[in-house]
Order: C-alpha cells, then structure tokens, then sequence
C-alpha cells in the first residue's frame, strides 16, 4: 500500500514512500516514473503560503535512477584521474556529463551561475597529516588544526584567487562570491559571456536519460582552460541555469501539538532513540547541550512545521539557525523538513544551523557544503542532498573531496546518504564523508532492538571517481583497488515529519543520515565532559580500530533486494549499525 499524498516534485533527493509494518519492507519501485499518478523520490513542494500542498506536477526529484535498473549495483567502472596541465585539470572532457543527452544549444542570451575551483597548496603534506591525526598510535593523534592554520599551510593561494577573479571580470562576468577558505570563486554571466570567453558553445543537457533533475549546460566538445587560468585553477566546472527571482512566502502557520492519525505504524524519534542506544546517552545527561549541528542542503523549512513535530514527541527546543551561503532560498522541501526535524529531535539540546542553498544545481549543493565546512561552527555536518555518482560529473567529485579535507583537519565529522537506488552517490564516496547505508528494523515490545537488515534500496558499490583509502584495505575482497560504499548501516524509518502543516512521512537514507549525525553528536558530547576533542573524521577508526568497530553491531540478514550482505563489511550496510552507548566509551 503507498501513500496518497499530493507532493508535488521540486528539486531535491531520495525518499521511499510506502506504508512499511515496522521492521518489515514491502517493494516499492525505484523509478518514480512507473508509478502514474504517485509521488516518487526525493519530492520538494513549493510552499505557496496556504499550507496546502500543490497539486501533482512534473517530476524533478534529485534521484538518479540506473539507466538500466538491471545492472549489477557493484559498477565496473575504474578509477580514472584527469588529465592535468600545470595542476590544472585540462582539456574538460566532452563527457563531462558522463551519461548526459544533449537537447540543443542554449539562448547566448540565457543567464547562467557556476563555480571555478582552486589547487590545494601542499596537498600530500595535507592529506599525510590528517591521516596522523586519525592515528592513535601517533604523537599527532587528535591535534587538529586551527581554521587560520589551514589557511596560512594549504588553503590555494589568494594570488590566484584574485587573478582569476579578474580574468573573469575582463570577460564581463561578475565574481559573486568568493568562498572563505579560497577553494571556490563563484561567479555569474551569461551564456553568450561564456561561450566567447571559452570558446566553445553550451547545450542544453539532460543529465542522464532516466534523470528527473534540472537540466544543466555543458559544450559536446572538449572545452582547453583559457591560458591565463592554467597553473591558477584546479578545475573548471561547467555552468547551471540561474536562480528564479521567486520569493518564499511568509511563515504565518501556527504550531499543531495533535499527533498523527495511526502514529504506531511509523517511528518516532523516541524509537529510534531505544533501538541505537542513545537513551543509555540520554540517561547520562547527553542529549547536545554544548554542541552544533550543521544540516546541508537546499530549500528551506518551516518553523512552524519542526516544531510542532518536536513539541508533539515531547520534545522543547530552540529553533534552528539558518544560513544561506547563497542566493536566498525560495521554497520550502519535504528533504530539509525531515533532515532538520530528525536532527533535532535524536539531540534535543544542541545547536541545530541549516545551511541551505537556493536549489540542487551542482553551483549551489557545492558551494553551500564548502561554506558549511569552512564556517568551523558545527561539530557534525550532516548532508543528505546525494546524486548518483555513475550520472554526475567527476570533477564535482573532486571538489567535494577536497573540501572535506579540510573537514578532516579541523576535527569535524560529515556524514552523508549513501542514496536510494543501489548505486554510489556523491558526496559520500569522498573517502573523507562517511556514507551512511539503510536499513529496516525491528523492535521489542520495550521498544529495545530486536532484529535489523539491510535496507533493499540502499546506495553501494564501488567508486569510479576514487581510489581505495588505506583504511578500507582488505575490508572487502571484490574492492577491485576503489573505494567501496556504504560505511555504515542506520535505520531508514519510515518516520513521521510535520511538511506544509501536514502529517507525512518517508524513509530512505535521507533519513538515515541526520539520525547517524545526531548520535555522534551526542558521542562527541559525552566526550567533551571527559575533556576529549569531538570525534572528527571516523571512517578510519571504524575500519581499523577494534573497539570502535565492536560497537557496531554487524548487520548480516539482507533485505529483498539491493546489495548482498556478508559476515563482516558488506556493501549494503558497511560495517554494521551503531550501538551508541558503547561507542562513546570504544573510540579512542
């Protein structure tokens, strides 16, 4: 049985909406297009000020469904570095868009927004540190750096930044945005602007031909750096269609404290609290008093709407911080609305700051989780807003890996969805974010776990954009040298969510992610009382360390589908679910 719902598609990511007896999965399709009539995936619905959700419109969700659901979810695809003149990655392949299909040349006069990215500065040095830092059998153990150490060793060299910015204005772009750690300038023009100052000309670019996103712009030909910009630049990313100049209607929807009609049949946030063991960190007064939160994403969310979640589980607390790194945002999505109300609900007592772009372009979705790192206000960054790694281009890959570098060394932990359709996403197949998979669980009449298994849609497989990190040797044997995904396995819900004034809910991995977050939230917590620095970075400890890996619990009994799970790490759950408790004790 699916849900009824009148969400409209918008912009972003993943959801799996069905009616699921707890701990129990039923099919639902991957592909929302073979669902006539239904809500699919990942919906948005503009917010029109009413409360009432729009009718059913065209599908734009952020899922990339397989182009061939029948292909094996491990990929064959190898790692593949790019070609680079002078650290500059050059020529730009015409497969940018790796499964994109061209749909025409676009107007010269159509507006356009995108991002140049810059070179790390001593990057080996970079990455060899941060690797001592997760090691605890070195002197540099946990000695993290400070945001102005970062900038002075190894954020790209203002020199570049300002001449590129420049070259940029000479061809009569205007530079809106330079990010605060140096590594992305981001800028403005038109598509006319563009095509004389490469010389190429854009298309129109459906990015795969099963996608239900936006389309995008790119050349069908190789596109050479400019001259002047080699040596300079790290990579040039191709551009998005501008941002509407729609406004969000105000928020005048009072805050509803009457629970959801059938609220047995779905979780809350108290069951998930039981089933990972965070009560047990609840007990001990960690509930995030102290601590920060970071939510990534694009459209916002109502307050009203989180907070008459929260206040009808029982839960009293401050509202959420919203940061827009960007252009304002403009409507208001289902994704934000549950990774928001989870977040805050698993930590009741912390900080909770949504930073929130204006859609799900690949301009925005970087520049916003670059912004959110290099901010250094969170100790936990949570990102949800996930793309099909096979469908996206690799340069955007690359750009999001080098930004959780910095995550890494400033000790801040990111965990993103590892995605919905049994493929690997981006950004958690940076060996620097850790992909959290999906599963389904079953509880006991005390609310305690019972029994978990892999969660039939869940991202995984093997990177074609990264290579295998030391940590992930030997953890399991069909790697092929890539990097492998998931690392961990949490809960998909179904969980409820208050979304436009209404009772909803969905599952996914979207779900999975901001709960995982919260939890190590509450670990770091617990932590600091002890005078420990926050966790930072955990895939490496996970992997490698005994103790931490022993509490997780190994989850070996597969759902009815999606990747295989085995004794040990497996693809589909990484290596198990989190026993929160005794994960505040293991890591060391």
């Amino acid at each position: 049985m699916r849900t009824t719902s009148l969400l409209r598609f918008e912009l972003p990511r993943t959801f799996r909406w069905a009616v699921l007896a707890l701990g129990v999965a039923v099919p639902a399709c991957s592909d929302s297009s073979s669902q006539t009539g239904m809500p699919g995936p990942g919906v948005v619905t503009p917010d029109d000020g009413t409360g009432t959700p729009a009718a059913p419109g065209p599908s734009e969700s952020g899922m990339d469904p397989p182009v061939n659901p029948m292909d094996p979810p491990l990929g064959s695809m190898p790692f593949d570095p790019p070609a680079e003149v002078q650290g500059t990655e050059t020529p730009v392949p015409a497969t940018y868009w790796p499964l994109g299909v061209e749909q025409g040349v676009v107007d010269p006069e159509e507006n356009l927004r995108a991002v140049i990215t810059f070179p790390l500065r001593n990057q080996a040095e970079l990455e060899s540190r941060i690797a001592a830092m997760y090691n605890p059998a070195s002197p540099q153990f946990r000695r993290y750096m400070t945001v102005a150490e970062f900038m002075a060793s190894y954020a790209p060299a203002q020199d570049n930044v300002d001449a590129t910015a420049a070259w940029l204005t000479s061809k009569g772009f205007k530079v809106a945005l330079t990010a605060r750690n140096r590594l992305l300038l981001y800028y403005t023009g038109t598509v006319g602007q563009w095509n004389a100052a490469f010389g190429v000309t854009l298309h129109h670019m459906k990015r795969s031909p099963t996608t239900v996103r936006d389309w995008s712009y790119a050349p069908i030909t190789p596109v050479d750096v400019p001259q002047p910009l080699v040596g300079k630049i790290k990579r040039l990313l191709m551009p998005d269609v501008e941002v509407p100049s729609d406004k969000l209607p105000p928020e005048t929807a009072p805050v509803l404290t009457t629970p959801p009609s059938g609220v047995s049949t779905k979780l809350v946030p108290s069951q998930i609290a039981s089933a990972y063991g965070i009560n047990e960190l609840y007990a001990k007064g960690y509930k995030g008093a102290g601590m920060t939160i970071g939510i990534i994403g694009a459209t916002t969310f109502r307050v009203s709407d989180a907070q008459s979640m929260w206040q009808t589980f029982g839960i009293n607390r401050k509202t959420p911080t919203v940061v827009e790194p960007m252009e304002p945002m403009y409507t208001r999505g289902l994704e934000t609305a549950l990774d928001v109300q989870l977040a805050g609900a698993i930590a009741p007592e912390a900080e909770v700051i949504f930073y929130g772009g204006p859609n799900t372009s690949d301009t925005t979705l970087i520049y916003t989780f670059n912004e959110a790192i290099a901010a250094n206000q969170a100790q936990v960054l949570s990102d949800s807003f996930a793309h099909a790694e096979a469908s996206s281009p690799a340069p955007v890959a690359r750009a999001y890996n080098e930004a959780a570098m910095m995550a890494a060394a400033l000790g801040i932990t990111i965990v993103s969805a590892s995605g919905d359709s049994n493929q690997v996403d981006m950004p958690s197949n940076s060996p620097y974010v850790t992909a959290v998979g999906g599963t389904n669980v079953e509880l006991n009449a005390d609310g305690s776990w019972k029994h978990e298994q892999s969660w039939e849609y869940g991202g995984c497989g093997r990177s074609k954009v990264f290579a295998q990190p030391l940590w992930q040797k030997g953890a399991y044997a069909k790697a092929n040298g890539q990097r492998t995904v998931a690392d961990v396995g949490v809960v998909v819900g179904p969980s409820w969510v208050k979304f436009l004034g209404n009772w909803t809910y969905a599952d996914g991995t979207s779900g999975s992610t901001p709960v995982f977050g919260a939890l190590l939230l509450l670990v770091d917590q617990a932590r600091k009382a002890q005078g420990k620095p926050p966790v930072g970075f955990i895939n490496s400890l996970i992997y490698q360390h005994a103790a931490t890996r022993g509490a997780f619990r190994d989850i070996v009994d597969q759902g009815i589908g999606g990747c295989a799970t085995l004794v040990g790490y497996d693809l589909a759950t990484g290596i198990g679910s989190p026993k929160a408790a005794e994960l505040a004790v293991a890591i060391p």
